[in-house]
């Protein structure tokens, strides 16, 4: 049996909900517990002895999950298989470590250590004790598999849970965008200002951050919280285009280069390296920066040309999952 400890992120449910019923597989919602008031000193110090001094299994980890989580862990046997998914605390990875007895224990890292960790020696005390730990570490970052010495694997998605069909209008809009602010807004500029000289229809939806400076020329674009992912799907469903815009260092494949695939959909990205992808087609992906002078609008007047199924199903968690089982 494989059983899938996962993180609370709305995405993490929508893509691993497409196998909640396949053999072989149980999934275990992680769950911590937060101390409240005076109780957090003590609770980071007896954090710190479970992680790295004391092995009694069992100590005081009470104090750091929740009762039905770890009742729902007791399942697990020396014979079964665990896969981590987007669970990033290194303390608290460390004690279930030490917690559970089975025969392989993987971590899905859906970050990379640059976004987990801002100083050099927090990067390396995550990675050091990971590795130490004797975990398997899986990342889609193709730089920190280098870097840090993990296993590279695809970035993963799944299959539309709605009839697309049903939710597209003869795809109502040319391109389509929605993030958090996080330092885009330069690169949204310019192309906001291609796409109306272009006469390119666009909805956009930029989620304001505590560095965010409104900028005049995107006032329209900005929203205090994010649309539901249900919402956003069926938005992109209407969309020909989906608009991806990488952070700086940022590396690896994307969910939204995944929802372009899998719902069908081109792609506009600033990631240079997704051309070294099994996914990439001229005709299916823009790169900003190394497609000029093609314009966009001629982009997607392009047709469209279809990605194999022997590549798509690579990604897909139904096939993905086969390698941790």
């Amino acid at each position: 049996m494989l059983y899938i400890v996962k993180n609370n992120y709305f995405l993490s449910g929508y893509i691993l909900d497409a196998i909640k019923n396949k053999e072989g597989v149980s999934i275990i919602q992680y769950e911590r517990i937060k101390p409240k008031g005076g109780k957090k000193v003590l609770h980071l110090v007896k954090r710190f002895i479970r992680a790295f001094i004391c092995n009694r299994q069992g100590l005081w980890i009470d104090d750091f999950f929740s009762h039905s989580f770890l009742s729902a862990l007791k399942d697990i046997t020396p014979n079964d298989n665990v896969l981590f998914w987007g669970c990033e605390n290194l303390k608290e990875l460390l004690m279930l470590n030490k917690e559970i007895s089975c025969r392989v224990k993987n971590v899905f890292l859906w970050n990379p250590v640059s976004t987990i960790n801002r100083t050099i020696y927090s990067k390396w005390e995550y990675t050091h004790y990971l590795h130490r730990s004797g975990m398997q570490v899986f990342t889609f970052d193709g730089g920190d598999a280098l870097r840090y010495g993990f296993h590279s694997i695809n970035q993963v998605y799944r299959n539309p849970n709605f009839d697309m069909h049903e939710t597209s209008d003869l795809s109502q809009v040319d391109v389509f965008y929605i993030g958090v602010d996080k330092h885009r807004t330069s690169i949204l500029e310019c192309l906001k200002e291609e796409f109306d000289k272009e006469d390119i229809s666009y909805n956009i939806y930029i989620k304001k951050d505590k560095h965010s400076v409104v900028s005049p020329k995107l006032t329209s674009c900005y929203v205090d919280k994010l649309i539901p992912y249900e919402e956003t799907l069926a938005m992109v469903s209407r969309s020909k285009c989906i608009l991806e815009i990488l952070q700086k260092r940022q590396a690896g494949m994307t969910l939204r280069t995944l929802e372009a695939v899998f719902l069908n959909k081109k792609l506009i990205t600033n990631s240079k390296d997704i051309v070294n992808t099994p996914i990439y087609s001229p005709n299916n992906i823009y790169v900003i920066g190394n497609d000029e002078p093609r314009s966009i609008k001629e982009f997607l007047e392009t047709p469209m040309t279809p990605l194999p199924s022997s590549i798509v199903r690579n990604y897909n968690i139904e096939h993905w999952i086969e390698q941790f089982i």
